[in-house]
């Protein structure tokens, strides 16, 4: 049943357009279409601008979300299962839904496209919203879902002056990453990062995802940004209420405070026993025997909006 499943997932997330992320549908109709040249290349976005930006001003700047989609996923697919529109209305900030090309971030992993610069593109939407909207420089932050978490953590080495912090969810960190990073760290960067221990794409434990190389383990992950942030150990830990017993999941936190002196930054790990690859507080957008069970004990998109809105670029 296992090599069933992972098949199902291989033809999923490798070319049908219209499965991930089909049963929330309200979300995405709110967003402007965006496409911009960068290096030649016709490239697309979408765009939610909240309410709050017609009152927005140089001294009163919007901060700015980039929701990064899973490999063969796309823009409209990701404002769908986060529903950060909604978060974003209420408390007034922009919300950027880039595509990748051909479903695929270029984003060190093997398998990724190597001939396009994702980094320029990201570069050249922000021009694009100075153009158009007074957006805060200080408060630009990255997340996404899979192979959009593994752009987070790429981000996280090339525009670390840039982005202000990261939340990947279901994207533990990446071998040629941490490769790099042994080599060259990266600057200290707040992240929270989201992981199923029972997610059958990437493993808990790390290893093989499909084609797409090797990642380490959750624990090695967070002891990777641990040690690059200089944040505090022993972790503060706690469990999340299990408001929903019957979806399976219990949620367990590590809260990595940053030094108390010097520099470096926060680390957050949402560990969810029983969960899958997949969004918290998300749609089941997938069958439970292709991507694993949805935590309904709490809503990724809150906490992630959450711990973003705590950090800010010197």
């Amino acid at each position: 049943m296992r090599i069933l499943a992972l098949a199902a997932t291989v033809l999923i997330l490798a070319g049908c357009p219209s499965s991930p992320f089909g049963p929330a549908q309200q979300n995405a109709s709110q967003d402007i279409p965006r496409t911009l040249i960068v290096g030649g290349v016709e490239r697309t976005f979408l765009l939610y601008v909240p309410p709050q930006a017609e009152n927005a001003t140089a001294a009163n700047p919007l901060p700015v979300v980039f929701a990064f989609h899973w490999a063969q996923g796309t823009a409209a697919g990701m404002s769908n299962v986060t529903g950060f529109d909604d978060i974003a209305a209420r408390e007034g900030f922009i919300v950027v839904y880039p595509e990748a090309i051909d479903g695929l971030w270029s984003d060190l992993r093997p398998g990724a496209n190597p001939d396009t610069d994702d980094v320029a593109f990201i570069r050249a939407i922000l021009n694009d919203l100075r153009g158009a909207y007074p957006i805060d420089a200080r408060r630009i932050y990255a997340t996404g879902l899979s192979a959009g978490g593994h752009m987070c953590s790429f981000l996280a080495f090339r525009t670390h002056h840039e982005i202000a912090a990261i939340a990947p969810v279901a994207a533990l960190l990446a071998q040629p990453l941490a490769v790099l990073g042994a080599v060259v760290p990266p600057d200290s960067m707040p992240i929270l990062t989201i992981a199923g221990t029972e997610d059958p794409i990437q493993f808990y434990d790390g290893g093989v995802v499909l084609s797409r190389g090797v990642t380490l383990s959750a624990d090695d992950t967070v002891a990777f940004w641990v040690n690059v942030n200089n944040a505090t150990t022993p972790p503060d830990t706690f469990d999340l209420p299990d408001s929903d017993p019957a979806d399976g999941t219990i949620t367990h936190v590590r809260h990595y405070p940053p030094p108390a002196a010097g520099s470096g930054a926060e680390v957050r790990f949402f560990s969810v026993e029983g969960g899958g690859h997949t969004w918290p507080g998300g749609p089941q957008y997938l069958p439970l025997s292709v991507v694993g069970p949805v935590s309904r004990d709490f809503s990724a998109s809150e906490e992630i909006w959450s711990f973003f809105s705590r950090h800010s670029l010197p």
